[in-house]
């Protein structure tokens, strides 16, 4: 029997999620609430300072926030982050969506229709350009811990077709087709040619045949989620994402802009690294001296840049992008490093300034700023602290801001 046969006849059971009452924010008394009091707000600012407020605009130059002493328009050059004070906590979704950026949003239900997808996100929904979805989750009703699928082990690195994953007995199967549109019944797939609609109780997972793409730009984090985004504005009710997301505003958690100006340290290339290992001859040694170079690593918990680890002694520059205004990195002792390990970390740029701490068990973590608006290079230095052997530093979050 065919596989087209197969989708038409086999026994697909009763659906496996609820078709959700679709509301808007305004048809909900609690939206309407909010709409009139306002989103309360933290500005964290570039200069360190904070203001607080209501959140009463958002658009391409400045953010406008209402305190005792009236609506204050901030211009966004001036602004890092802006935090929901009082954001409600996240409750995990039926199903996930991952974005071609590797960013992704948790829902009730996924449904597409020509051009625009919707994220149900209980009272409204997040609506978003079909181009924008690579991948879907439909997770079982008694699962919301929101594991990796085993499915997915399944699916290619770059599939050359979309996917859809069907459950059966003990196992799944993944059907190459071109997946066409999704309701709250069917996912209409073509296959050799044939419409096919296929019932959502056996569809566990949707992949799109796109390429993936860099994340990069201005970071919105909102409960279920997040994405990033080139331009976002305020109107009305709803937060309106690259002119083409539009999402309702009581589910905003915070908006990161320096994310999207700022270039991590470890997007460069050094143009110059000195290495001496505590035992001087291991630099010597081939292949060794590449272990204390500096190299990157993951993203720390709640940040988005690579960490960048760094041994001691090393001296490395780099070169400041231009139209960098200051290099922030914040240095920790690395993972394993010995109770009694200390050393010295120190960032200057040109021959400026040096800006340094020592790291031991006392003050395991350090914030480091530096200003760069008229540097060429950027030099940092870990150093032994005595005659101690000294540990790894991390650098967590180690960017240049624009």
């Amino acid at each position: 029997m065919s596989v087209a046969r197969c989708l038409r006849a086999g026994p697909w059971g009763p659906m496996a999620v609820m078709l959700l009452a679709w509301s808007t924010t305004a048809a909900c008394p609690a939206a309407a609430v909010e709409s009139r009091e306002g989103i309360r707000v933290r500005l964290e600012l570039a200069d360190g300072e904070t203001a607080e407020g209501l959140l009463r605009s958002l658009g391409a130059e400045a953010v406008g926030i209402e305190a005792a002493a009236g609506v204050r328009a901030v211009p966004l050059a001036e602004v890092r982050r802006l935090v929901r004070l009082d954001a409600p906590p996240a409750a995990p979704g039926r199903v996930l969506v991952e974005l071609v950026d590797g960013t992704g949003i948790e829902g009730d239900d996924f449904l597409w229709s020509g051009d625009t997808a919707s994220v149900s996100r209980a009272p409204a929904a997040i609506d978003l350009p079909i181009g924008r979805v690579r991948r879907v989750e439909f997770r079982p009703a008694d699962d919301r811990a929101g594991g990796v699928p085993p499915w997915l082990a399944a699916v290619p690195e770059a599939p050359t077709e979309d996917l859809v994953v069907v459950a059966k007995a003990d196992a799944h199967e993944l059907v190459e087709c071109a997946i066409a549109g999704v309701t709250a019944e069917t996912v209409t797939v073509v296959l050799d040619g044939e419409t096919i609609p296929v019932k959502r109780g056996r569809v566990v997972g949707l992949v799109w045949a796109r390429p993936r793409t860099v994340a990069a730009g201005t970071r919105v984090a909102i409960n279920g989620g997040g994405l990033v985004a080139s331009s976002i504005e305020l109107a009305g009710d709803a937060l309106v994402v690259d002119g083409g997301v539009r999402l309702p505003a009581g589910l905003l958690e915070s908006i990161d802009f320096a994310a999207g100006r700022t270039v991590p340290l470890g997007d460069l290339k050094p143009e110059r690294v000195e290495t001496e290992p505590f035992v001087g001859a291991l630099a010597r040694v081939e292949g060794v001296a590449a272990f204390f170079a500096p190299r990157s690593g993951p993203p720390a918990a709640g940040t988005t840049a690579p960490t960048m680890v760094v041994r001691p002694r090393t001296r490395a520059t780099w070169p400041v992008p231009p139209g960098a205004r200051r290099f922030r990195a914040v240095a920790v002792r690395a993972d394993g490093a010995r109770v009694q390990a200390a050393v010295r970390v120190a960032v200057r740029a040109d021959d400026g300034p040096v800006r340094e701490a020592v790291l031991d068990a006392a003050a395991n973590g350090a914030p480091l700023e530096v200003d760069v608006a008229a540097a060429n290079r950027l030099e940092v230095l870990v150093d032994f602290v005595g005659g101690d052997a000294g540990c790894a530093v991390r650098f967590e979050q180690p960017v240049f801001e624009r």
